[in-house]
């Protein structure tokens, strides 16, 4: 079974996590050639974080434009 995870951090905890799972279910199953395989996702792997104020708000804004239209209509500074 061929998993898809979101990032890399999450990829070796679910690894090392499977290892009880495996073995359950091979055992319930009866069947030893079962296993996981993960790979990363191909949309998540482009993910960026905003950390700073500035790029908080740029990401706001990108998601949300009326949010530079209010800025800009009261005169805010960031």
């Amino acid at each position: 079974m061929t998993l898809e995870v979101p990032n890399d951090t999450i990829k070796k905890e679910l690894q090392m996590a499977s290892t009880d799972a495996l073995n359950f279910l091979r055992e319930r199953l009866s069947n030893d050639l079962l296993q996981f395989t993960f790979q990363l996702s191909k949309e998540s792997t482009a993910t960026e974080y905003a950390y700073t104020p500035e790029e908080k708000y740029q990401k706001l804004a990108e998601k949300y434009p009326q949010v530079e239209a209010l800025r800009k209509h009261f005169n805010l500074d960031l």
